[in-house]
């Protein structure tokens, strides 16, 4: 199995999803994040299913001590399809082929994962609120029209939510979701969270106009939508 760029995702994100205990992470329980082994890549393409898993319960409990909230693995992926010849190498490091991607979601089922969203993971490491004994967090970034194309029917045959970062300016333009079809994921239950308007890097926002723009202005476009 190849999982190109995997391994520098994994990190990225990984560090985002600390950040949010807003804490000393050096006292965080740190179990072991998933082993990802080798699996046949399956050779037929699942029928579109008519269902998606809503967010799942948890029992109610006790907020879990800061110092017992563990590691929540969060996997990233951008472009859900096959390689073409004119992919540069620079771009297969972003594009995940669709055989590959279900053998991803075929392992993370057989060994009892459950998806959770960006909004649970907050929950866990700013609250405390528990999460599902296996959580993995499978996330989208740009908002791709392949993502809803390739992706999206193979984590409803695998049973898994998934949180979908958009880059507003794309909606409803060329090879990018439309409005639509993001109405449909969020009724569907999948988690939809604004990426910046234009994907205009952060550390170069010097405004107030540039805050609202990039991080306020698409907010609420999808709180709209």
């Amino acid at each position: 199995m190849r999982f190109r760029g995997f391994t520098a995702y994994c990190l990225l994100l990984t560090a985002f999803c600390l950040l949010l205990a807003a804490c000393d992470v050096g006292n965080v329980a740190q179990p072991t994040p998933i082993e990802l082994t080798a699996t046949a890549a399956p050779t037929n393409r699942p029928e579109p299913p008519t269902s998606t898993p809503r967010p799942p319960e948890t029992p109610t409990a006790t907020a879990i001590p800061l110092s017992e909230r563990g590691y929540v693995p969060v996997l990233s992926y951008h472009h859900i399809r096959d390689w073409i010849k004119s992919d540069t190498t620079e771009d297969r490091a972003y594009i995940f082929p669709v055989d590959d991607f279900e053998a991803h979601l075929q392992y993370l089922k057989e060994k009892g994962y459950t998806g959770v969203t960006s909004g649970q993971v907050y929950e866990y490491y700013a609250n405390g609120k528990p999460l599902p004994e296996k959580p993995v967090m499978l996330s989208f970034d740009d908002n791709d029209v392949n993502q809803y194309t390739n992706a999206v029917p193979l984590l409803k045959k695998y049973g898994f939510n998934a949180t979908f970062f958009i880059m507003t300016v794309t909606i409803d333009q060329e090879n990018y979701m439309t409005a639509e079809q993001l109405k449909e994921l969020d009724q569907d239950g999948f988690d939809i969270q604004p990426h910046t308007w234009d994907h205009h890097m952060v550390t170069q926002y010097e405004t107030e106009d540039d805050w609202e723009l990039q991080i306020a202005g698409p907010k609420k476009t999808l709180e709209e939508l």
